[in-house]
């Protein structure tokens, strides 16, 4: 039996990690461990109000207008407390004019690298979220939120405050997600489908957004694939009724829900991980660790498959990074938090996955950084099975091929 880790252990930890005998790593608004298991942190109680020089006008839309719309009837300035929407879970903090900038970001200037396909589709898929979230706060918190992660990524702009900024709005969220779970009726199962797609892109941003040694990159994304699972099984398979709410915002049978069907068949098989196949028929794991790494295998060559497809809108190809951490079974994510080494190189070459949409806003280096600091790590005797993650992390131009 895997023996437990001792840990140093701290006076300032919050009143939840105390409990739980976790060690507790302090940071605010929330700590980490709370944050993953959707866990209201007691620091949360601590944390002064949220500064507001002004509170900022909006209205609950109708269903016949559009957010971005010019026609929509003047809005009446309420504070968010007396905002009576139906079916509101109404915020508890003031709204303000950094929040409205995070705003009119969100939905003018995030691009199109986003994730979501082609361009039009993408300002429906927007447009939908923000309709949603004017109904629902803690969606309007996580929107908020990517917005300051964007920003915090663009030359000129203070990127420590919208850091800081994204990191509270997002913590926020998780608490008025967990505080209205209970209370979320059929109406809002859209609603959690929208703030899981965008959480889920966020906490893979903070992941990699600053770059740190492999044990602390591999903590982060271990957390990260166990919140992507925690709020996925709120919204469970039910993908017939999510196609329903797509067809009705997005138009009957649009490129966005063709998408996001995934059919083997349609893609054609490459051969970038058939070396990892062939690793788990000679390696020690036992059965179940082998059948979890074989299942993250092929849910990555699927992925890549996919990625290859240039028929496919580019955003889309850069979400299969994403959807790959989504899909990996948990067994797999236990054997990356021991640190084994099959399960390294498997992450590996995800990194290449990563390295092809660098493009995208929440990637960046992060693939190549992996790349290498898995190779450092694991050293030579694991060379020749990292030699293509490196080959294709570090040459200029990037080819389509798997290894050879």
């Amino acid at each position: 039996m895997r023996q437990r880790t001792p840990h140093r252990k701290s006076r300032f930890g919050c009143k939840e990690c105390k409990q739980r005998h976790v060690k507790c790593d302090e940071s605010r608004p929330a700590c980490v461990n709370c944050t993953t298991a959707l866990r209201r942190c007691s620091y949360l109680d601590t944390e002064a109000a949220v500064p507001s020089s002004s509170t900022f006008s909006y209205q609950c839309p109708s269903p016949a207008t559009s957010i971005g719309s010019s026609t929509a009837s003047p809005a009446v300035p309420i504070t968010p407390e007396q905002a009576t929407c139906r079916n509101s879970h109404v915020p508890t903090e003031p709204y303000d004019l950094r929040h409205m900038e995070l705003l009119y970001h969100f939905e003018h200037n995030l691009g199109y690298n986003q994730g979501f396909g082609d361009t039009l589709t993408r300002q429906k898929y927007q447009q939908m979220s923000l309709k949603q979230a004017f109904r629902v706060s803690f969606l309007m918190d996580e929107l908020l939120a990517i917005a300051a992660a964007h920003k915090s990524t663009l030359p000129g702009e203070d990127q420590a405050f919208y850091r800081s900024e994204a990191t509270r709005l997002q913590t926020r969220s998780l608490s008025r997600f967990t505080v209205a779970d209970g209370d979320l009726s059929d109406e809002d199962f859209l609603t959690v489908f929208l703030f899981s797609t965008w959480l889920g892109q966020h906490v893979l941003f903070d992941t990699f957004s600053i770059p740190a040694d492999l044990p602390v990159t591999l903590d982060k994304l271990v957390h990260c694939m166990g919140l992507h699972r925690v709020v996925r099984s709120v919204v469970g398979g039910s993908w017939d009724r999510l196609r329903f709410h797509f067809d009705t915002h997005l138009g009957a049978g649009s490129r966005f829900v063709q998408n996001m069907i995934i059919r083997r068949e349609r893609y054609e098989t490459g051969n970038e991980c058939r070396h990892l196949l062939r690793l788990f028929e000679s390696s020690d794991l036992n059965d179940a660790s082998k059948a979890a790494c074989q299942e993250a295998v092929e849910h990555l060559q699927l992925m890549f498959d996919i990625h290859r497809n240039t028929d496919i809108p580019a955003g889309r190809r850069y979400s299969t990074v994403q959807e790959w951490s989504i899909r990996v079974p948990a067994e797999y994510v236990s054997l990356l938090d021991q640190r084994r080494p099959e399960a390294l190189v498997v992450l590996a070459y995800w990194g290449v996955l990563m390295h092809k949409a660098r493009d995208c806003w929440a990637f960046g280096a992060a693939g190549q950084n992996l790349v290498r600091s898995i190779a450092a790590h694991l050293g030579s005797y694991w060379g020749e099975l990292l030699a293509w993650p490196k080959e294709m992390t570090e040459a200029p131009v990037i080819s389509i091929s798997g290894p050879t």
